[in-house]
């Protein structure tokens, strides 16, 4: 699928050679998008900004930094004036999801478990080889047998999160990206980036 806004050089959603598990980036393809499109606007930054109705320059620049990097709701009317389509938006978001499943298939288990010492302070110990994520459950329940008031988790960076309490898996969090339409404008789910190691409950 190509987008082509006026004389701008397409943009081509297609897998490009991604390994999965190993060239592994979230949210690639949906990101690419925007930056591209933002790229290509032939509008200057004021004329940007008088067409999103903002006045404060300064502002509006921290905005648009906010909404390329997807933490923060988007408004349409600054898709519009970019000229980014929402069905190119969505196919780029299904793409992420295409990815993000390939590499979480090919994930396999973590060499360590997390653990939650205290406050923000982790630390990590090794799973002893576990070859399945049974195996790895029960290095963990064992764990927390001898270690009942201590919070772990399997982390898989940027896809994955399970924590457990007591030996029993009690929250897990997945990070495929996802797209929905708001009346505040376009929001993704949050960047996995630093999510999990002190996010015990």
């Amino acid at each position: 699928m190509d987008a082509v806004d006026g004389g701008a050089r397409p943009f081509r959603l297609e897998h490009n050679g991604v390994v999965p598990g190993e060239d592994y980036v979230w949210g690639r393809w949906h990101r690419a998008y925007l930056d591209h499109c933002a790229a290509a606007c032939p509008l200057g930054l004021h004329e940007r900004r008088a067409a999103c109705g903002y006045r404060n320059t300064a502002k509006f620049v921290r905005r648009e930094a906010e909404w390329l990097g997807c933490v923060r709701p988007i408004p349409t009317v600054w898709l519009e004036v970019i000229g980014c389509r929402l069905d190119m938006l969505r196919a780029a978001v299904d793409l992420d999801g295409e990815e993000y499943d390939q590499a979480l298939e090919a994930s396999g288990v973590p060499e360590y478990f997390v653990i939650r010492l205290f406050g923000g302070m982790c630390s990590r110990r090794s799973l002893g080889g576990a070859h399945t994520l049974v195996e790895a459950e029960d290095a963990i329940r064992r764990f927390q047998e001898e270690h009942p008031r201590l919070g772990c988790a399997l982390h898989w960076p940027g896809l994955r999160m399970i924590r457990y309490e007591r030996g029993v898996a009690v929250e897990e969090d997945r990070f495929r990206p996802r797209m929905a339409l708001t009346p505040e404008g376009v929001v993704f789910n949050a960047p996995p980036e630093g999510v999990g190691l002190t996010g015990f409950r």
